[in-house]
């Protein structure tokens, strides 16, 4: 479907697509196609991160499969039903590696035979670049301690079968947060990046659950002052508070994703979610409430004066 005889042929006439150009792909401001006719890969940006390959790819597959069955490949009758969409999606995955591989070995011969001139360039890029993946792992070690202090409300506060949905998420599936204003103030406060794949249900119940962590940290079971450490740290929504489409698990319950979110996506896209077809319960009410307040007496998610950076949204 490339339709190359060299490597360096290849990676003169497609490289790699833009940052502005992988944004704009599937709007009307888009100006990079991937037909059939047309059919091109980014080698170099993720390969089953951005949205421009993951067209590409169920394309290839696609296409490829409807040739197979059409008898392209003279595959004996009785093998052709045996080869699915998951194997086909299994070999180019592990091929792109070494197609990967290969392209950049080209590419990067046409790049650095380009004029010394550049190289002031390529430095300052290289120092923005930096700063870009030192705020990049900031904001993740926030999603971490995030993730971390709701799993400890479900599992120590009588909300275990909560622990059913966790087992679907990760810390990079919470939403992100940057500081609120230019000028660092204590206590900090963080303005959330609101993640359009979220639901309002799901976004309610995992912000109810920090509520209970700052509560609990405020003052503790069996203890009279909130717990050494720092405080948990303070998240704000705000009307112009900037939102992201995130990172969105596979197979959560349908009430977990947007429904706006869902409409817009390509059917491959719905397809690669594999959405539980229920709807999942949030309720937070605890089976046992007087039972675990009178057994945790005197305990509480965390010891008294332990290191604490955790996080909590609050809605202004």
């Amino acid at each position: 479907m490339l339709n190359f005889t060299t490597w360096a042929e290849l990676a003169e006439r497609y490289p790699p697509l833009s940052e502005a150009e992988i944004k704009a792909f599937g709007t009307s401001k888009s100006t990079v196609v991937c037909t059939e006719d047309a059919f091109r890969i980014d080698f170099v940006n993720g390969w089953k991160r951005t949205p421009f390959n993951l067209h590409a790819r169920d394309l290839f597959v696609q296409n490829l499969l409807r040739c197979i069955k059409g008898g392209a490949f003279g595959f004996q009758a009785h093998i052709v039903p045996l080869i699915t969409e998951t194997h086909i999606e299994n070999a180019i995955d592990s091929h792109m590696e070494y197609c990967r591989r290969k392209y950049l070995e080209a590419y990067n011969l046409l790049v650095w035979d380009s004029a010394d001139e550049e190289d002031a360039t390529k430095k300052a890029d290289q120092g923005k670049r930096l700063d870009k993946e030192k705020k990049r792992k900031a904001v993740n070690s926030r999603k971490k301690t995030l993730f971390d202090a709701r799993i400890s409300v479900v599992m120590y506060m009588g909300l275990e079968r909560h622990s059913t949905l966790f087992d679907r998420l990760s810390p990079q599936n919470m939403s992100g947060d940057e500081t609120d204003g230019p000028r660092r103030q204590l206590p900090m406060a963080y303005r959330i990046v609101e993640t359009r794949w979220q639901s309002d249900a799901l976004k309610t119940f995992l912000r109810a659950l920090d509520a209970m962590y700052r509560r609990d940290w405020e003052k503790p079971k069996g203890l009279q002052r909130a717990k050494g450490g720092n405080a948990p740290r303070t998240r704000i929504v705000r009307a112009d508070g900037r939102v992201e489409d995130g990172h969105a698990p596979c197979g959560l319950w349908r009430n977990c994703y947007s429904e706006e979110w869902l409409r817009e996506l390509a059917p491959y896209q719905r397809r690669a979610l594999k959405i539980v077809n229920s709807d999942y319960d949030f309720d937070l009410t605890t089976a046992n409430d007087d039972e675990s307040d009178s057994a945790g007496e005197g305990t509480s998610m965390q010891e008294d004066g332990g290191d604490s950076a955790d996080e909590v949204e609050q809605g202004l």
